[in-house]
């Protein structure tokens, strides 16, 4: 799930969303970001924004529920290959496979 974290953990997370998560539940969602800088990107080093920290901590809900579906920049940073599945009415669907998981 990481934002391009190196720090991805065997279960897709990233130790830098724990640490968000964590200091959400602890101080706020301010607080969480302005302890958790962004790591990279044009915002390299400046405060999370609540809205982030919000959306960050619902694509963790999500990721723990199976919901979560990576997005095309996910393919071409991490590796997800979309696969074809069939469902309950013949017809085929895209869905996508996490490499770390393997699911």
């Amino acid at each position: 799930m990481g934002k391009g974290h190196e720090d991805v953990r065997a279960d897709g997370l990233a130790d830098w969303e724990l640490a968000i998560e964590a200091d959400a539940a602890a101080h706020g969602n301010g607080e969480a970001g302005r302890l958790h800088p962004s790591e990279e990107g044009k915002n390299q080093g400046r405060p999370v924004s609540e809205a982030s920290v919000h959306r960050t901590l619902e694509n963790l809900e999500m990721h723990r529920q199976g919901r979560l579906v990576p997005n095309g920049l996910s393919e071409v940073r991490y590796g997800y290959q979309p696969l074809k599945v069939g469902t309950m009415n013949g017809d085929v669907a895209q869905t996508w496979q996490n490499p770390v998981l393997g699911v």
